[in-house]
């Protein structure tokens, strides 16, 4: 949380908004946990009713930013008095992009295509951010706008019982559809040197993926480095999976595929990366033939 310099004018007017203001009438279900919350629009618009009249406003703006190949959607909040003192304060969260993710959960097929869900990582950024936006109003005038589910079990989805009829089939249909089912099979990681590949490239070639920044960048080598005998060796290792000896030439956006892959996590007390073991597993692959 970040306040102006001086913050009693502000809080006298706070101090009185808050004996005035009045519980947020509850408009929504959550159907997850069984109970009742107050939307966003209604949180508005009781605030809206009290502010003013003790000069305090809100200002709220979307916030956004990248961190290890995961993008973060965020609100800020900030009240603000009529003499120019002003709180604020920020959360942001991690919005998870399944299809750039589940592209190293999955293989591929002989044409390198992936099978994978699409969902739309705006519409998700969407959700996020009328949420924040709603906790963000509420947490800062300390507001009742949900009844406390501490206690409340989540509701488990109970799917429909669904009867299957099938016409029968010959023979040569049975091994049309086994041919299908074959196909779509996706063996798990570790991949080889040669579907690795073919997964970078499938997500650096994913519009929705978000390029990768200059210190993601310098992770990339820094993590390959750490397995690499010298530097020739993580050249080589470049050059198989980047089709570029050099780091500097490696565009954005495989730069970002290859943080997704590598899911690099800082070690501070021994000053390096740590890797999934999986990944240990395909870069050894990969060493091994080059």
């Amino acid at each position: 949380m970040e306040t102006s310099q001086e913050l009693q004018q502000l809080a006298e007017a706070l101090a009185k908004a808050q004996a005035e203001l009045s519980p947020v009438p509850f408009d929504s279900n959550n159907p997850f946990y069984k109970s009742r919350y107050a939307s966003l629009s209604a949180v508005i618009a009781e605030v809206r009713k009290v502010l003013p009249q003790h000069g305090l406003s809100i200002v709220q703006t979307p916030t956004s930013h990248m961190e290890f190949g995961v993008f973060y959607a965020g609100v800020e909040t900030m009240l603000i008095h009529d003499s120019g003192q002003w709180i604020k304060g920020s959360v942001a969260v991690p919005v998870v992009a399944t299809e750039l993710i589940e592209v190293f959960t999955r293989r591929f097929n002989k044409d390198g295509d992936a099978y994978y869900a699409s969902p739309n990582i705006l519409q998700e950024a969407g959700k996020i951010i009328t949420y924040l936006r709603r906790y963000g109003i509420v947490s800062i005038l300390m507001l009742s706008a949900e009844e406390d589910i501490d206690g409340n079990e989540p509701v488990q989805q109970v799917q429909p019982a669904v009867r299957k009829v099938e016409a029968k089939k010959s023979v040569s249909e049975k091994k049309s559809d086994e041919k299908v089912v074959d196909d779509k099979k996706q063996p798990s990681r570790p991949y080889s040197p040669e579907e690795l590949k073919i997964a970078l490239n499938r997500a650096a070639e994913n519009p929705k993926l978000i390029p990768g920044s200059e210190k993601e960048r310098s992770i990339v080598a820094a993590v390959l480095s750490q397995f690499a005998g010298d530097d020739d060796e993580r050249h080589a290792i470049q050059k198989y999976l980047f089709d570029s000896d050099s780091i500097k030439n490696v565009s954005s956006k495989m730069i970002a595929a290859a943080i997704l892959w590598l899911d690099p996590q800082y070690d501070a007390e021994n000053k390096e990366y740590s890797v999934p073991e999986v990944v240990i597993d395909e870069i050894e692959a990969l060493i091994n033939i080059l």
